[in-house]
């Protein structure tokens, strides 16, 4: 069996997705980082976290090229950078962003409102060629955060980071805590739920009766997963 037989990647309205993970200790050895990269590479991912292949544990992957790419010179730097089969990237355990700009509630001038996607819902999201940012709306986030993690040799890191980069680890993080990007929107939040479900009923052979029962389904991990929001990250 393959690994693209063996390994699925998990998608809305997945539960695995809503789940806040636990913390990996330095003698349970986290023995998925194969799995996690063949899928982000696979599917042209720049980040994903454990979740989103079922895995409720602290961790998340960034390729190499994005972290180049958007200049993070201390995690170049001081983070040793793993690199197998599929691709180069760093792995980050047990993060935990303690600083949002620092400051408790974040007024426009503290945040970018930028257009994302998640290998989680596919198809859909201002960087998809269903939408455009005009249409689907953006996602606020801080301008810059303050993140502690441990790094592939589980050597400790507290460091700042600024830009597009800390826009894709809390993303990343958020998986983390139950929360996909949508319910971080402050408007459009309707048509972008409204899309998803009606392109997966588009590519299925879901019956009438499977058809409502997903619907019922999204509208519920909808819910859950704006509570989560709620409850982690920032406050604006």
């Amino acid at each position: 069996m393959n690994k693209s037989q063996s390994i699925q990647l998990s998608c809305v309205p997945d539960i695995s997705l809503l789940q806040k993970s636990t913390l990996i200790s330095v003698s349970h050895k986290f023995n998925k980082l194969d799995e996690l990269s063949f899928v982000m590479f696979e599917l042209d991912g720049i980040g994903i976290a454990a979740p989103q292949i079922g895995i409720n544990k602290s961790c998340f992957l960034i390729t190499h090229e994005i972290v180049k790419k958007y200049d993070q010179t201390y995690i170049l730097e001081k983070c040793s950078v793993v690199e197998n089969s599929y691709g180069k990237f760093y792995v980050f355990f047990n993060p935990s962003i303690t600083s949002y700009l620092g400051k408790q509630y974040l007024q426009n001038d503290d945040l970018v409102n930028v257009p994302e996607g998640c290998l989680s819902l596919p198809n859909v999201g201002s960087r998809s060629s269903l939408h455009n940012e005009e249409k689907i709306g953006l996602v606020p986030r801080a301008k810059e955060i303050t993140i502690i993690f441990n790094d592939i040799n589980w050597i400790s890191h507290n460091i700042k980071v600024s830009g597009q980069l800390s826009v894709v680890m809390q993303h990343e993080y958020d998986h983390l805590q139950g929360v996909v990007y949508p319910a971080r929107m402050k408007c459009k939040q309707n048509i972008f739920w409204n899309d998803y479900i009606n392109f997966e009923i588009s590519r299925s052979t879901f019956t009438n009766d499977e058809i409502e029962r997903f619907k019922k389904s999204v509208a519920n991990f909808r819910i859950q997963t704006e509570e989560n929001a709620k409850k982690f990250g920032p406050q604006f």
